[in-house]
This record gives C-alpha cells, structure tokens and sequence, in this order.
C-alpha cells in the first residue's frame, strides 16, 4: 500500500470517530467549531483518494488485460513460418522450401512465389504437381518442392493457412488451366480468394550460376564416370545404377564448403593440410573429390574396400587414394598423425555405441583448425525417429567391442541431439544445413561443418 492509501483509511477513521462522538466531547470549543470542519475535511479526502485508489485498480486491471492480451497475441504471432530459404538468399532453379506450423494450424498450407518482373502474378507451389495439392505437413514441419523459373530476378515467397474453400478454388485454377493442355499462368494478386491467411513473405534472388554446387557438377560426374568403370570390370552395376543417382544430395552442401575451406587455406605461410581421412568412405566419391579440390592425397577408412576386393584399383590411383579396412567405433584410426581435414558422410545414424566417444576420437584425429565434414539423415524432416532397437539416444549402449554388429539405421538424430553430440566432443559449430533429394520430397540430410 502506498501512502495514499493510508492517507485515505486515516481520514475514513476521523470522519468516522466524529460522527459518532462529536457532541460528547468536554470542550465545547471543539465540538462546535474544529470537530465539524475536521470531519468535513476527512470527508473529502476520503471522496478524493476513493477516486485516486479506484483509478489505481481500474488502470492496474487494464495494465494487466493489455499484458495478457500481448502475450497472447506473441504466442499467436506467426503460427506458419518459412525456414528454407532464408530472407535476402541467392535460390537456383529448384529449391525444397521448409517451414513450421504450430499444433493449433489445421487448414491447408499454400505457398505462393510472386516473381519481380510478372507484376502481381504468382505461382502457387503443388505438394502434388499432378494434383495441385496444397504442401506437406508433418509433426509441425511443412515442406514443397519449389522451381524458380527465369530471367533472374527478385523473389518474394510467401506462405498462406488456407479455408476448404480456398483450397478448392486453387486446385480447380490449376485443373482448369493444365486440362486443356495449355501452361498454368498463375494467380493474379487481385484474384487470391477469401479464406487465404498470409503469415509470413521473404524475398530472395536468384542469379545466373549462382549455386556452388551446380558449377563443380562437372567435377563429381567426372569423378562418377570414372567410379562407373572400375564398377564395369566387376561385373556389378549397383553404383551406376542406384547409388550414384543419390549420393551427391547426402553431402551437396559439404561440396561447396570444401572449396571456401580449401581457398583458405592457399596462403604461402600455411602449411600443407597433408592427407585426407574419409571415415567410412564407401565407393570414395566424396573423398576422390575433396582429394581433387584440396590438392591432397586421401585415406578411405571402412570395413568394406569396395573395389580393392576385386583387384580394381586404377579408381584410387588416378585419385591417389588408399584403403584402410578399420572399425570406426571399435578399433583405432589411422595415425599417428593428425589430419586436417576429416569426411564421415552417412555414417553417424549407423554407429551401434554411444556416439560421443567415437566423436572424440575424431576430434583426437583432427589437427587444430582442422575441419570436420559430417553428414546424417535428419529426424525432423522426413525420416522420424528409429525405434527399431532403442527409444531415446541415451538408450544405446557404451561401447562393447564383443557385441554383435548391426549394420542398419541405429538413430536418426535431430537437430538438438546432433548439436549436443558433437560439442560434447569438444567440436566447434561452424556450419549445420540442410541437402535434399529431389526425388524423395520433404527428406533432409543433415550436413555439419566443425571446427577444432
């Protein structure tokens, strides 16, 4: 209580008092002339401070509706966001955009592309291009493929809650438009129907030969016709056929990356880089690449020499790779010295152990200022949590180099668990993105790039 308020509550105590003893007192003095005007000066200061204390409340009540009303309305604030891209990015031609939605979202989600030069037209982005659907959701996470057509120019995307009926004004828009054979125009802006709810818009560019990764292509599909002979003198075709139609979206940030890492590194007064290890190397496709790009020789680390097997080897020579069979977590890493550039690509989700301390024995392989290239399905887009051995990360076991070996998806980690790994490592975070398959719409791999 303030002193107002005890002001007010001692006069209510006077005015009273008076009221009821006014006329018994001794001094007639008093009671005639001080007792009347004193009670009739409580009176309106206690009508006063009635006001002031009334006031008070009512603005602490209105204080406390608008503090709850703007809580209220920063828990709402955005319930559809975008992820990927992000604002002010250079996109290429085709992008998977990603975003989240809170549990509250039911409606459909739409996201539009208006394009600089078309003047108001947009083009909605089709979950099923067949179908005009609207884009995919699961468990809070939202995901379309998306195509920025040309000239380069200025983007704006943005995403959109949609009512059933604004829903079905754009898949029949669509229908009406590619079923006669002609080529979907888009929407104009004037024209977007009622129950379309905007919640986010951001604007990126897309430029001539903007992306990294498509101007080194040349380099990995020389290095996978190569990979493709060596196979040929097997008598197999799993690389040509399957694999290498996947293998550059596990790792197609890490490209990029492994040439502002080997720019870096091209000043006079640095020191060689020496080897490259690639820790469960497979076929050597990355590695033969990093190889090319940093000017060094490479180690293929695996349990399985793909081609060596066979006594094909033309593949690691021209690349100046070589073999070592090893067990990542059970047996010890080529050595004694230090490397300072280390690959592990799809190989954390099959690790049978505890992942820590195989990270760490990485990070004792690793040459300080070296990198550490990783990449790993993530949980959060596409492929869910695997509960087929263990419910949580904490349930797989220490290691036992007498257990028996799993060769399967032992955890598919999120982005929270993967980060919490590898700095309890003792890594440092320099970059964590996102690669994505085409073909497998809403499938993300985690690509890392860590420091020491």
């Amino acid at each position: 209580m303030n002193i107002f308020s005890w002001m007010g509550i001692l006069s209510l105590c006077v005015l009273l008092l008076g009221m009821r003893h006014g006329g018994f007192f001794q001094f007639r003095f008093l009671c005639s002339r001080v007792f009347p005007k004193l009670v009739h000066t409580s009176g309106i200061i206690f009508l006063i401070m009635s006001v002031l204390i009334h006031h008070d409340i009512v603005r602490a009540e209105s204080s406390t509706e608008h503090v709850h009303d703007h809580s209220e309305k920063e828990s709402l604030k955005k319930p559809v966001t975008i992820t990927n891209p992000k604002a002010s990015s250079i996109v290429r031609d085709d992008v998977i955009l990603l975003g989240r939605y809170s549990p509250d979202v039911v409606e459909d989600i739409w996201t539009i592309i208006w394009p600089e030069k078309t003047l108001g037209v947009g083009w909605p982005q089709y979950g099923n291009p067949a179908l005009g659907t609207p884009v995919t959701k699961q468990q809070g996470h939202w995901s379309v493929n998306a195509h920025f057509g040309d000239p380069p120019q200025s983007f704006e995307i943005a995403v959109y809650t949609s009512s059933p009926t604004a829903t079905s004004f754009l898949q029949q828009q669509f229908k009406d438009a590619t079923s006669q054979g002609k080529a979907y125009q888009g929407i104009k802006k004037t024209d977007l129907p009622e129950g379309l709810i905007e919640h986010e818009r951001i604007s990126v560019k897309k430029g001539e030969n903007q992306n990294q990764s498509v101007r080194l292509l040349p380099l990995v599909e020389s290095i996978q016709r190569d990979l493709a002979q060596e196979e040929a003198k097997t008598g197999y075709t799993y690389y040509i056929d399957k694999y290498s139609k996947n293998e550059v979206y596990f790792w197609s940030e890490i490209a990029g990356w492994m040439v502002v890492d080997a720019i870096s590194r091209t000043s006079p007064t640095d020191d060689s880089i020496g080897q490259i290890l690639d820790l469960g190397c497979g076929f050597g496709t990355l590695l033969a690449y990093a190889s090319t790009i940093y000017g060094e020789d490479g180690i293929c680390f695996d349990i399985h020499d793909y081609f060596g097997s066979w006594g094909v080897n033309n593949f690691n020579k021209k690349y100046h790779l070589t073999y070592v069979q090893g067990d990542i977590e059970r047996g010890t890493l080529p050595g004694p010295q230090q490397f300072s550039v280390i690959i592990m690509t799809e190989v954390m989700e099959h690790l049978n152990f505890q992942p820590v301390p195989t990270l760490e024995k990485i990070y004792h392989a690793l040459a300080p200022g070296g990198s550490f290239f990783l990449s790993t399905p993530d949980a959060d887009l596409g492929w869910g949590r695997n509960h087929k051995y263990y419910q949580q990360l904490s349930d797989l076991p220490p290691l036992n180099v007498n257990a028996e070996w799993k060769d399967d998806h032992i955890w598919h980690y999120n982005i929270d668990e993967l980060k919490m790994v590898l700095e309890e490592a003792g890594f440092t975070i320099k970059k964590i993105d996102h690669s994505y398959n085409p073909s497998k719409e809403g499938y993300g791999h985690f690509n890392a790039w860590v420091t020491k």
